[in-house]
């Protein structure tokens, strides 16, 4: 009798093994994905420090994979700006925005492509700003 009991166990374990299986392989992986809104994903910023004696551009990056799109903030890198500081172009039309173009080439090489669009630039300027019209 014992050994009917062991034939039935392992039949049985062997029976729920192999439904297991074939359950396993008809499910699509894009079934069991997280949504994208909780996959692990990180996210940029870019901050322009114009101060009154240089300009430099910073970006910082965090893991975005909360809810909200928070986490720990890092600075990932930076560059200065040949040159002076903001008040430096007044009465040169679009001087200060060219002064910028190393910096943004070297952002765009910084930051992923798919993460440009949504990557938030911050301008931090002194009272140098009021010389520029």
């Amino acid at each position: 009798m014992d050994n009917q009991f062991v034939k039935f166990v392992v039949s049985a374990t062997l029976f729920l093994f192999g439904m297991v299986s074939i359950l396993l392989l008809t499910v699509s992986i894009h079934e069991i994905r997280e949504p994208p809104e909780y996959t692990l994903r990180t996210s940029y910023g870019i901050v322009l420090d114009a101060g009154s004696s240089h300009i430099a551009l910073y970006i910082y990056r965090w893991p975005a994979d909360k809810l909200n799109g928070t986490g720990v903030v890092t600075q990932h890198s930076e560059c200065h700006v040949k040159g002076g500081g903001i008040s430096s172009y007044a009465g040169q039309q679009g001087a200060a925005g060219h002064s910028l173009e190393a910096c943004l080439k070297k952002a765009k090489r910084d930051i992923p492509p798919d993460r440009h669009h949504c990557t938030p630039v911050y301008l931090g300027a002194t009272a140098g700003m009021r010389l520029l019209k």
